[in-house]
C-alpha cells in the first residue's frame, strides 16, 4: 500500500501544513465501508491566508519598482528637440493641433437667462452683438495680441502646440492703453523658472516657476527674459490683480496631470526614446538602400595566387564594373604591382575586359530585410499613438484598411477631441472672453447692468457668472456619406431623441436658431423673384414678335408696301430695349436682381 500512499503537495510544502487525515471507515458487513458520525471531525472551516497584492503574479515577477522623478528642464529640451526634427513627433501634434483647433475655436455665448430674470430668448439680440464685437477683437491682431502678430485663433493653436510639446504654457491678460482693451500674451512653460536670489512672499514656495500658497493655489509665475548682453531677468507676473481680484494670468496644461503636480508633462514624454529609435531605424535602412543601390558588385577571387603560379599576364579576362570609358581603372595586383583595367562604355555602365584568373565579379546581394520595415514602423507609430490618444489611421493618415475601420477610428477621434475641445476652451479661451467682455461692460459699449454691479460684489458669483458663460465650437470634421448621416439625424430629430440645435452643430457647426432666421429672409426673397418671374413672363407674352424684314418687298405691293416695310425695322428697334430688360430679368434669379425688377415694372 506504500505505492499509493499520499504524497505531500505544493500546499503542503510552502506553507508547512498537512492535508487534513480521513476518518476510519468501518465494514458493515456487506463489504461496504460506512464512517461512523462519531467518528467525523468537527467543522473547522475554510482555510484563510493573507497574501500582499503588489501587482506580482510570483514573487520577483515585477522586477524593481522605480518612482520616477521628472526632470522637467531635460524632457522639454528633449520634446522641443523631436518637434523640429523628428518627422513622426511633428506629425503627431499637428494632427491633434489640426483636429482640434484649426483655425480657432468660435465664441457661442450662452449667458443663464433664466437665473438673470429674462424669459427664454431674451437675450438673443445680445448674444448677437456680443458674438460679433468679439468677433472683431478676435481677427484683428493689433488689438488681441500683445505683440500683434497673431488673430485669437492663431494664438490658440501657439497655445496648444506649446502646451503639447513642453506640457504647459501661461496666458497673461494685458491691458492696452491705446485701444482700452485686453491683449493675450502667449508664455511658453520653458520661460517659466525658479528665478535666483529670489524668495517667495510670505507662506508660499516657489515650485519650478510656480509660486503657490499653503492650499497649492497658484500665486503668481516666474518669467525668465533675456536683457541686454544676454543676461537673464525673471518678471513676477501675477495670477489676479490685488485691488480688483480679476484674473491676470493662468496656465493652461497639453497632458493628463495628477492630482498634486505643479507643472505638466510633455505628451511625448513617454514616447520620447521610442520615436527617437523608429527615426533612426527609418534612416539607417534609407542609407543602407542608398548605399545597396550604389554598389554594383565586387570583385572576388576563387584561387589565390593563381596569376603568379600559373605566370598568366593581364589582359585575358572580362567582366562588369562601374567606371565609365576614357579613364582607366588601377589596383594593386597580388605581386605588388600596379594593375590596369581596360574599360569600355556601355551606358549606362561599362565592360572590364582585363580580370586575373581566378577571379570574378560578383553583384553585391543586400541579405538585410527591408520588405518588413513597413510593418515594424507602422506596429511603433500605432503604440505611440494609442498612448496619445489619436488613433492610428488618423496619425499616419492611412485609411485604406476598410470603410468601417476607418469610420470607427473618426468617430473614435471624434469623442477625444470633444473633450480635449471642452476642456481647452474652458481653460485658455473662456477666460479671455470673460476678461474682455467685463472691460466692454465697464467701458459701456456692451449693457449688462446687473453683470457690472456684480464685478466687484464676490456674494453676486451667481449673476456674474450667469452672464460670463461661453460655449467653444471648433471645425467640424465633414461627413464622408452626408446624405446617409443627415438621414439619421432627421430620424432622431423626429423621434425626439436630440434637438434641431444638437443636429445642426454636430453637422455642420452650425447654430440652428441662425439657420432659421436666414432661411426665412431667403424663401420670402425667392418668393418675391418667383412671383416677379411670373409677371415678367405675362409682359413678355403680351409684345409682338419682331418681323423677319430681311427679304425685299414685292414689286407689285408698290410704294406703300415699301414705306410700311422700312417702317417695321423701327418699331423693332424700339421694342429691342424692352425684350432685351426682360432677357436680363430672366437671367438674374438672385434676391437683387429681383428688388430691382420690381422697382422697374411698378408703376
Amino acid at each position: 500500500m506504500g505505492l499509493f500512499k499520499r504524497k505531500p503537495d505544493l500546499f503542503d510544502v510552502l506553507y508547512r501544513t498537512k492535508a487534513p487525515a480521513l476518518p476510519e471507515a468501518n465494514d458493515d458487513g456487506h463489504g461496504s465501508k460506512v464512517i461512523s458520525v462519531d467518528n467525523l471531525r468537527p467543522y473547522t472551516g475554510t482555510v484563510v491566508r493573507y497574501a500582499v497584492d503588489n501587482g506580482e503574479k510570483f514573487p520577483g515577477g515585477y522586477g524593481a519598482t522605480e518612482i520616477p522623478l521628472a526632470d522637467l528642464p531635460t524632457l522639454r529640451a528633449r520634446s522641443a528637440d523631436l518637434f523640429e526634427r523628428n518627422l513622426f513627433a511633428r506629425g503627431l501634434i499637428r494632427r491633434i493641433v489640426e483636429n482640434m483647433v484649426a483655425t480657432g475655436l468660435t465664441l457661442e455665448a450662452t449667458p443663464i437667462e433664466a437665473m438673470l430674470g429674462f424669459e427664454d430668448d431674451g437675450l438673443e439680440e445680445w448674444q448677437e452683438d456680443v458674438e460679433r464685437r468679439f468677433g472683431i477683437w478676435a481677427n484683428n491682431k493689433r488689438l488681441c495680441d500683445y505683440s500683434s502678430e497673431h488673430t485669437f485663433g492663431e494664438m490658440q493653436a501657439d497655445t496648444l502646440r506649446e502646451a503639447l510639446v513642453c506640457g504647459d504654457c501661461v496666458l497673461v491678460n494685458r491691458r492696452s492703453e491705446k485701444y482700452k482693451t485686453v491683449q493675450v500674451e502667449v508664455i511658453s512653460g520653458a520661460r517659466v523658472q525658479t528665478p535666483l536670489h529670489v524668495k517667495a512672499q510670505a507662506g508660499n514656495e516657489i515650485i519650478d516657476g510656480v509660486e503657490i500658497d499653503g492650499q497649492g493655489r497658484h500665486v503668481a509665475y516666474h518669467v525668465v527674459t533675456t536683457g541686454p548682453g544676454y543676461s537673464r531677468r525673471w518678471e513676477r507676473i501675477p495670477c489676479y490683480g490685488e485691488k480688483t481680484d480679476r484674473r491676470i494670468a493662468w496656465m493652461v496644461y497639453g497632458s493628463d496631470k495628477r492630482v498634486g503636480s505643479v507643472r505638466g508633462k510633455p505628451l511625448l514624454s513617454i514616447v520620447l526614446q521610442s520615436l527617437k529609435e523608429i527615426d533612426r531605424y527609418r534612416d539607417a535602412t534609407q542609407r543602407k538602400a542608398g548605399i545597396g543601390a550604389t554598389i554594383a558588385g565586387y570583385v572576388t577571387q576563387t584561387v589565390e595566387g593563381a596569376a603568379r603560379a600559373l605566370g598568366i599576364k593581364s589582359g585575358s579576362g572580362g567582366g562588369f564594373g562601374a567606371k565609365r570609358k576614357g579613364a582607366a581603372v588601377e589596383a594593386d595586383a597580388q605581386n605588388g604591382e600596379k594593375r590596369r583595367f581596360d574599360v569600355e562604355d556601355y551606358v549606362p555602365g561599362v565592360f572590364i575586359h582585363t580580370l586575373e584568373p581566378g577571379e570574378e565579379i560578383k553583384q553585391l546581394q543586400n541579405t538585410a530585410a527591408t520588405e518588413d520595415f513597413s510593418t515594424f514602423q507602422n506596429a511603433v507609430l500605432s503604440a505611440v499613438a494609442f498612448c496619445c490618444s489619436v488613433p492610428p489611421e488618423v496619425f499616419l493618415m492611412n485609411y485604406d484598411k476598410s470603410f468601417s475601420a476607418a469610420t470607427a477610428a473618426d468617430n473614435a477621434f471624434k469623442v477625444a477631441l470633444s473633450a480635449w475641445r471642452k476642456t481647452f476652451g474652458t481653460h485658455a479661451c473662456a477666460p479671455v472672453y470673460e476678461e474682455w467682455l467685463v472691460t466692454e461692460v465697464l467701458k459701456g459699449k456692451i449693457k449688462a447692468d446687473s453683470l457690472r454691479n456684480s464685478i466687484r460684489d464676490p456674494s453676486e458669483y451667481e449673476t456674474y457668472y450667469s452672464w460670463v458663460c461661453s460655449d467653444w465650437c471648433g471645425q467640424v470634421k465633414p461627413a464622408v456619406q452626408l446624405l446617409q448621416q443627415t438621414n439619421a439625424y432627421a430620424v432622431m430629430v423626429a423621434q425626439g431623441f436630440m434637438t434641431r440645435e444638437r443636429a445642426s452643430m454636430e453637422l455642420n457647426g452650425s447654430d440652428y436658431r441662425k439657420n432659421v432666421k436666414k432661411l426665412a429672409k431667403e424663401n420670402a426673397l425667392l418668393a418675391i423673384a418667383n412671383a416677379h418671374d411670373t409677371r415678367v413672363d405675362t409682359l413678355a407674352k403680351a409684345l409682338p414678335e419682331p418681323q423677319d424684314n430681311t427679304q425685299d418687298p414685292p414689286e407689285e405691293q408698290g410704294g406703300q408696301a415699301k414705306e410700311d416695310h422700312e417702317s417695321g425695322p423701327r418699331v423693332d428697334a424700339h421694342l429691342s430695349p424692352v425684350r432685351g430688360t426682360l432677357r436680363g430679368i430672366h437671367a438674374r434669379r438672385d434676391e437683387r436682381g429681383a428688388k430691382v425688377a420690381l422697382r422697374g415694372l411698378s408703376p
